[in-house]
């Protein structure tokens, strides 16, 4: 069973996305499928803890290091 995402997990999403738009010139319609594309979600649910501590900067650094952009 998956937990339930809390404020926090929603506040890091809309920070990776934030820095993907910015920093990377990602645009708005590929963001869903380049956060599905990775390891995010599935570290978020099983390991909330150390998904946090990596910092939206890392998260949106790999993000885009494994999506053409």
């Amino acid at each position: 069973m998956m937990r339930k995402l809390n404020q926090a997990d929603l506040w890091l999403m809309s920070e990776i996305k934030n820095q993907l738009l910015t920093e990377y010139g990602v645009k708005e319609e590929h963001l869903e499928g380049y956060i599905d594309n990775s390891n995010f979600m599935k570290f978020l649910y099983e390991n909330p803890v150390f998904t946090h501590h990596e910092g939206p900067e890392k998260w949106a650094k790999h993000i885009a290091e494994n999506n053409p952009i």
